[in-house]
């Protein structure tokens, strides 16, 4: 059986809703860096060390990987 997605989750739609371009982050494995662009699930990041990475929310979201900038 599969589990439920995220996207069925209302903690996650607020977590995802709160990745939108210009919005800093910071990545467990990246380090920080800037949203480009946010396409559905996906968030492209430009990490100021490693480039640009496509990041997938529901994923980041579930391994605690990924959060808005302080």
């Amino acid at each position: 059986e599969k589990a439920a997605l995220p996207a069925d989750d209302p903690a996650y739609r607020k977590y995802a809703g709160e990745f939108r371009p210009g919005v800093r982050v910071l990545h467990k494995t990246f380090d920080e860096g800037t949203i480009v662009r946010v396409d559905g699930d996906r968030a492209t990041v430009d990490f100021t060390r490693t480039g640009i990475k496509v990041i997938l929310l529901s994923i980041a979201y579930t391994q605690k990987i990924l959060r808005i900038a302080d």
